[in-house]
């Protein structure tokens, strides 16, 4: 860890089943195992007070019961959880059973010299691609016009930019020169953080660096025409913030053995 930097931790994509075990897509790994592998690396290697925000599809399947699991995995936790919904979520019911106890579903968070902001691109439910609402681009020029001297960070669920991948650009930010379109007169963001991708993706547009994270459960691979899994195991990201609007990121991949479902 970076001297005199703010840890910020990443997770996303975790997919967890109503019914343990189960299957993911093509794959037969046990998405709630390989999430708790990844807790496991945390607490053992990053301070107790990170903070660790999670980007999105939280579940597979949009029921009380996923969620339920969701909540008994993060509670045994000593970390403090930012929740964003993401395609695969019920963003109603992620936040009745996940916002108590030590993680929360709330629209933003000020963290010494750096405002982190969680926007919702799930407005197309259950629909692959991602949209930011009205209300919800409101509420971010709101926020950035009285932001002061704080950097900012965004996280989101969907890319706003092509990753490369074509089948995978296909289904990003279906809105993003709105997004841009606001976020390029508050030079304060110095990043936008994305899951959805399923693999490790660093680059910039104009100033902002856009970061996007492998999975906690399978990852995909790059520069595709179409769906194909990857064999890297699961992994989360960490962020170094820096007073000075600068920050560093890498990405941990946990080289355990894959569990899968029986």
């Amino acid at each position: 860890m970076t001297a005199n930097a703010l840890r910020i931790l990443q997770i996303t994509d975790m997919h967890i089943r109503s019914v343990p075990g189960k299957e993911f897509m093509a794959s037969p790994v046990d998405t709630e195992a390989t999430l708790q592998t990844v807790l496991d690396e945390i607490h053992a290697n990053e301070p107790a007070d990170s903070i660790v925000v999670a980007t999105g599809d939280l579940v597979q399947d949009p029921l009380e019961a996923s969620y339920q699991r969701l909540k008994l995995r993060l509670g045994s936790s000593p970390n403090c959880y930012y929740l964003l919904p993401g395609n695969h979520d019920d963003a109603v019911l992620a936040r009745k059973i996940l916002n108590r106890d030590n993680s929360w579903c709330v629209g933003q968070h000020a963290f010494g010299d750096w405002l982190m902001l969680f926007l919702d691109t799930s407005h197309q439910h259950q629909q692959p691609g991602g949209m930011l609402s009205k209300a919800e681009l409101s509420r971010l020029e709101r926020t950035l016009a009285v932001s002061g001297q704080r950097h900012v960070m965004l996280f989101l669920h969907h890319p706003p930019v092509s990753i490369g991948s074509r089948w995978m650009d296909e289904m990003g930010l279906g809105n993003a020169d709105a997004l841009f379109a606001i976020t390029d007169r508050y030079p304060q963001v110095k990043g936008m953080v994305f899951g959805h991708i399923h693999q490790q993706f660093e680059g910039a547009r104009k100033g902002i660096r856009m970061i996007g994270s492998p999975s906690t459960c399978v990852q995909f691979k790059p520069g595709t025409g179409q769906f194909e899994i990857d064999t890297l195991p699961p992994a989360y990201r960490w962020f170094d913030l820096r007073a000075d609007g600068t920050f560093e990121t890498g990405v941990k991949y946990v080289r355990a053995q894959l569990q899968c479902a029986v």
